[in-house]
């Protein structure tokens, strides 16, 4: 008898030393599971630092020509300007934001631009590359004057929409790309770098797909046109960046 009171004294003694604990051990379980969430889902950063290395490896491999070298990080500099540029608009806009991602600067994550400072490095190392393999040139192939006029029209017509599209009276990015892409080509007489741009148009649709459906990317109104919209964007940018490696390279 006295054992079961015993017993039972002691499981209701321990119950209420358990009941007693739960309250303050959930709190620092659930903050605990919470930093390393955070930590492990910053997938951006984690992109950053994949991207960082691999730019580093690009430029290690160029170490015998510096005049590369040396455009890899201007190259890299514009790129992040550029996509700087571009994340304050859309951030200040609150057309999309990075809420896993810290260190703003001005309110853009130095994370982002970084990334891309890295894929302009690794851009040009891409250029390097088909160069010393002899699949492209540097070469200049001046435009005709028809195809001159023509690319000028276009370049107007794709600021025309970008401004429009600022100014949030389009809500579509196609209406520049397509003029934009358009003009670029006319200057690029390289086939190979038309193909290669359009890989970075399939990478960012399912990549950012992804990093939206883990909110490490949050849209303002996010949809499959949104998705296509913003993955289209990626071929006249990667043609540009292209057109600026050759630009800088032919004045080094």
């Amino acid at each position: 008898m006295s054992n079961r009171v015993l017993r039972g004294g002691g499981q209701k003694h321990k119950r209420m030393d358990y009941d007693g604990f739960r309250p303050a051990a959930l709190p620092r379980a659930r903050q605990c599971l919470d930093k390393y969430n955070g930590a492990r889902g910053r997938s951006i950063s984690n992109l950053t630092v994949l991207a960082g290395l691999s730019a580093i490896i690009s430029l290690s491999l160029m170490s015998g020509s510096p005049s590369f070298q040396l455009c890899a990080l201007l190259v890299g500099a514009v790129a992040a300007g550029i996509d700087y540029s571009i994340e304050y608009f859309g951030i200040v806009k609150s057309r999309w934001n990075y809420p896993k991602e810290g260190i703003p600067v001005g309110r853009v994550p130095i994370t982002v631009p970084l990334l891309f400072f890295c894929c302009g490095v690794i851009v040009t190392y891409t250029v390097y590359l088909m160069v010393r393999l002899d699949l492209i040139s540097l070469a200049t192939h001046p435009l005709s004057f028809n195809a001159g006029i023509v690319q000028v029209v276009l370049l107007i017509l794709a600021c025309f929409f970008l401004i429009r599209y600022m100014q949030g009276q389009v809500k579509t990015l196609t209406f520049w790309a397509l003029p934009l892409s358009l003009s670029l080509y006319l200057s690029i007489s390289e086939p190979l770098l038309l193909v290669v741009s359009v890989f970075p148009v399939y990478i960012d649709y399912f990549l950012e797909k992804r990093l939206v459906k883990k909110s490490d990317i949050a849209y303002a109104d996010y949809n499959e046109q949104t998705a296509i919209n913003v993955a289209l964007s990626y071929f006249p940018t990667t043609l540009l960046i292209f057109e600026v490696v050759i630009v800088i390279m032919r004045i080094l």
